[in-house]
């Protein structure tokens, strides 16, 4: 009896598999009719960068692409943990305007993205006080943030988040492939 209910559960997960499988080979094949779509190819340059990378490239075996906030508001209605958090800002990027608009938080080091543009990479935690990248504690985020030219906010993926600050912090500072915005982002989505 339960070596009849072990096979047909293994014929279920293999058929679900197969499913599975099967969806994503269709997926392939729209993905590639619509790329050959002229509004397609118009469209496609103006989405965001990480949604680009999770389309069909180093985010394509992710669940989703980092979610983007077009303000800090925005993400500090998402998090608003991290609206009143420590910050230190390190003469990492230029000019100040630039760092002055960021989230809170320690900013570790810059990255481009696909277009050449720059990228602070953040470590948001929500409390004031001692430096945040030596805690043990999961209670960080790690934010891209960039502040768009003609603008006075700035625009914020989140990476990752309930994270233990000094665990990540070597994905941050990883090998040169992490140089992009789309490899940090991997690394961490994988982490």
């Amino acid at each position: 009896m339960a070596a009849r209910a072990g096979a047909r559960e293994a014929d279920v997960a293999q058929r679900a598999a197969e499913s599975v499988a099967e969806l994503a080979r269709l997926a392939e094949q729209l993905f590639r009719d619509m790329s050959r779509l002229p509004g397609f190819r118009a469209w496609r340059p103006l989405a965001d960068p990480l949604y680009r990378a999770w389309l069909d490239g180093a985010l394509a075996r992710t669940v989703a692409p980092p979610p983007l906030f077009r303000n800090r508001q925005d993400f500090y209605a998402a998090f608003p943990q991290l609206a009143s958090g420590w910050d230190v800002l390190e003469k990492v990027m230029a000019p100040s305007a630039f760092t002055d608009n960021l989230p809170l938080g320690s900013l570790e080091r810059q990255v481009e993205d696909q277009d050449g543009l720059k990228w602070a990479l953040i470590v948001a935690v929500p409390k004031d006080g001692a430096d945040p990248r030596e805690w043990n504690e999961p209670s960080a985020a790690v934010v891209a943030a960039r502040v768009p030219r003609w603008s006075t906010d700035a625009l914020c993926y989140v990476l990752a988040h309930t994270v233990v600050p000094r665990k990540v912090l070597p994905r941050l500072r990883g090998p040169r492939a992490f140089d992009s915005l789309e490899g940090v982002a991997a690394a961490l989505a994988i982490a």
